[in-house]
């Protein structure tokens, strides 16, 4: 499957690990594409015939499938670790995701993808229109996409995670002047296992 020069492909992921339900264009049953949400009439027509919509894919199907397109497209506002834009900047595709949970991570705007404020379709098709308009800088981030991400095992993403953990457990938070605003570390200790031997 290769791009053709008159259409960004884009994946749609609605933020779900599969299990939904799929209509025929690999849209949770029911569910109008983010992308597509607010067009009417001839216009979504227009939009529609020049998207494709993979639905779910697994295995080398799954990086054939990534490697081939020119922009990935994620919606999903409430995801925590993002495996789907991970997989598709390790096959040096540029995102474009809502500035929320994962994608900050991962996303570097202007880098390796773009961001948008979750929730808002005119900025989703905004982001997505400005790297279809330009494929010297699409190119310039599919470029980065796979660098962006070497490293990010999940040996390497697990023990990251534990020293969070551990520096949540064990740090004191203090404010630039060694100020506690607001009660904070007696509000943090309540829950931490030396809270009785403060």
């Amino acid at each position: 499957m290769e791009p053709r020069d008159d259409q960004v492909d884009a994946v749609q992921h609605d933020g779900c690990a599969g299990g939904e339900a799929q209509d025929g264009h690999g849209q949770a049953a029911g569910a109008a594409p983010p992308l597509l949400g607010g067009l009417t009439g001839g216009d979504r027509r227009r939009a529609e015939a020049r998207a494709e919509f993979f639905g779910l894919r697994t295995g080398p199907d799954l990086a054939r499938v990534l490697a081939s397109l020119d922009v990935f497209v994620h919606t999903g506002s409430n995801e925590t670790f993002c495996q789907a834009v991970q997989e598709a900047l390790a096959s040096g595709v540029p995102v474009v995701a809502p500035a929320a949970g994962g994608p900050l991570d991962l996303v570097r705007p202007g880098a390796n993808g773009l961001l948008y404020a979750g929730g808002d379709p005119s900025a989703l098709r905004a982001a997505v229109a400005a790297l279809a308009a330009d494929p010297d800088r699409r190119a310039r981030m599919a470029r980065q996409a796979r660098e962006s991400v070497r490293g990010r095992d999940w040996a390497s993403v697990c023990e990251e995670l534990i020293g969070h953990y551990h520096g949540v457990v064990t740090a004191e938070p203090a404010s630039p002047r060694g100020e506690d605003p607001a009660g904070f570390r007696r509000r943090a200790a309540v829950g931490s296992p030396n809270a009785r031997s403060r």
